[in-house]
């Protein structure tokens, strides 16, 4: 197993009530991917997600294909300070 990173990304578009949340989390666990999913209250939604880099660039190529009934018009790439730990893939309220 290679070294583990994380990638952070803000999704812009409809991506609020449209079960994009669920589906990324869905996907994310059966991928075996760790992290976490949330809306955020400007109506973007947050995703943060740790593994392998390929597996990582699969899985946000895939995320960027609109699962469900979401819309994705832009997808930002931030930077976050430190390491988060996650040993799952959950969604935060």
């Amino acid at each position: 197993m290679g070294d583990h990173h994380q990638q952070h990304l803000l999704l812009y578009g409809t991506v609020q009530g449209v079960n994009l949340r669920y589906a990324i989390k869905t996907e994310a666990t059966r991928r075996r991917i760790c992290g976490f999913v949330k809306n955020n209250v400007d109506g973007c939604v947050e995703v943060l997600v740790i593994g392998e880099d390929e597996e990582l660039n699969d899985f946000i190529s895939w995320i960027l294909t609109n699962p469900g009934q979401s819309r994705i018009k832009g997808a930002k790439k931030i930077d976050r300070l430190g390491e988060e730990k996650f040993d799952d893939f959950r969604i935060l309220y």
